[in-house]
């Protein structure tokens, strides 16, 4: 049994070095072809999107660090040059693009934590800076471009291409293998140039219109969450307008998900926005200065934050509230003022002989909570909120956009 197995495994290995030695050498007279000129031709087409799909496959396949390792050094990179080439040469073709992201969104993937370079490497900083040119160079060809009149194409050619470059930048950003501070230091644009792309694709996109593509509407929100929880300090520095857009996304996105997920994704991006202001309150600095200058133009935006949240927990039907209850407590600590204000505005939907037993309930859920966003404290509010669900849900009247969820 023991040597069936092992010449099993001997097979599907060599056939994968066979495969990537194969695609490596295509790849090399693919460079070598493109070094001629710059003339596009089917042949070229069809040859291209059949290497993204077979890499993709590859790589989908190295589950741990060595045997990504084994095919990174392979490709990476000195035959990697053709592909962020043919998001140039290509960038006006959706067939050929599609493909390419989606071998890009695998290539970045940090999946088992299989992506690891070593202390000394500049892997991670020189795959970003790949990436980037692919985001930049694509992300500004669809901003350049008309929104298909064609209803057909309306994903294909369109929506589905935005979404993988906001997919790509996801998992490049929270891949947690480049040192992101490194760009800023030695004056790179490469990630100020990708993340302001990106922004833009994304402000570009109306939810109304999206929210008919399930995976789309999963990009838009996740590449949000992303941002939001690692790069924040970054986000604070764009325009006060565009910052606005992006939190009011999250609003929209807690009217009008079709599902938990989204709204999963919406409570962990303001979790992470409230625990931001929260902190910078207390140590200041630019960072505290310019997310206060923003805020100051939407005052009661952490309060319509708070009662939509709390409105999830009260009325719609979920297995646990565990996720959306966590940005409860950052927002309260973020802005005393939420407490009453979110109270009122509760009430007001409210009959008369349901306001003292809210009161009551929701006096019991803030009791003995310290103003402190550590994991025991958050732990115990989590605990109070769902001992708070499951007493109001005995009285309180169900407004009628819950009634559907």
């Amino acid at each position: 049994m023991f040597t069936l197995f092992f010449s099993l495994f001997s097979f599907f290995f060599f056939l994968v070095v066979f495969l990537v030695v194969f695609l490596v050498v295509f790849l090399i007279s693919f460079q070598l072809e493109q070094s001629l000129g710059t003339q596009r031709s089917e042949q070229q087409k069809y040859a291209l999107i059949g290497v993204c799909r077979d890499l993709r496959g590859i790589f989908s396949a190295a589950l741990g660090s060595h045997s990504y390792g084994l095919l990174f050094d392979v490709i990476y990179p000195k035959h990697m040059r053709p592909l962020t080439t043919a998001a140039e040469i290509w960038g006006d073709t959706p067939e050929v693009m599609n493909p390419l992201l989606k071998f890009y969104t695998e290539f970045v993937n940090t999946k088992g934590m299989r992506i690891k370079f070593a202390p000394s490497s500049p892997n991670g900083i020189l795959l970003f800076r790949e990436i980037s040119t692919v985001v930049v160079s694509y992300g500004n060809t669809l901003l350049r471009r008309q929104k298909p009149a064609d209803p057909t194409q309306e994903y294909s050619h369109w929506y589905k291409g935005m979404s993988l470059i906001l997919n790509v930048m996801s998992q490049t950003l929270s891949g947690n293998y480049v040192n992101f501070g490194v760009f800023e230091l030695y004056q790179d644009n490469s990630f100020t140039a990708s993340l302001t792309v990106s922004l833009q694709i994304l402000l570009s996109m109306q939810l109304k219109d999206i929210m008919a593509y399930p995976k789309v509407t999963k990009s838009y929100f996740q590449f949000l969450s992303v941002t939001f929880k690692y790069h924040l300090e970054s986000l604070v520095k764009v325009d006060t307008n565009t910052f606005v857009k992006l939190i009011e996304a999250f609003r929209e996105g807690l009217e009008v998900a079709p599902d938990n997920a989204i709204i999963n994704l919406c409570a962990a991006a303001i979790d992470h926005l409230a625990t931001f202001a929260f902190k910078t309150a207390m140590r200041g600095g630019q960072s505290s200065n310019a997310l206060r200058q923003h805020l100051s133009t939407v005052p009661t935006v952490f309060t319509t934050f708070f009662v939509m949240l709390l409105n999830n927990v009260m009325y719609r039907s979920m297995t646990s509230c565990w996720s959306i209850s966590r940005p409860l407590l950052s927002l309260l600590l973020a802005n005393e003022a939420t407490v009453n204000e979110a109270q009122q505005q509760i009430l007001r939907q409210q009959p008369q002989p349901n306001h003292q037993r809210f009161q009551e309930a929701f006096n019991r859920m803030m009791a003995d909570i310290k103003k402190t966003l550590e994991t025991t404290n958050r732990d115990r509010f989590s605990q109070r909120v769902n001992m708070f669900r499951a007493e109001v849900k005995q009285f309180m009247v169900r407004p009628p956009q819950f009634d559907a969820v």
